[in-house]
């Protein structure tokens, strides 16, 4: 059975785009996988891209190519948020 699905979704498109506009015409576009996990984010000024682990757990946050973040899970909780330098924001 699990193959079956697996190749159902191969059939998918990789990837879906959505845009936004507010009242001043500004646009935000969101990209998703297709397991519709986010997977970019970009506006007038800034821009995201994000991965996952095979669990669907985010693994890591790429904004404007600088503030580059990883994380660490136990399970479902989230121990270690951590920059490029493996310095940790968050410890549970």
């Amino acid at each position: 059975m699990r193959a079956i699905a697996l190749n159902r979704l191969a059939l998918l498109p990789h990837f879906r785009k959505i845009s936004e506009s507010d009242k001043q015409g500004n646009y935000v576009y969101y990209t998703y996988n297709v397991l519709n996990q986010l997977i970019g984010y970009s506006d007038e000024t800034n821009s995201a891209t994000y991965s996952y682990y095979s669990t669907g757990l985010r693994s890591s946050k790429n904004v404007n190519n600088s503030d580059i973040r990883g994380f660490a899970w136990d399970g479902s909780d989230l121990i270690y948020e951590y920059d490029s330098y493996q310095s940790p924001f968050i410890n549970r």
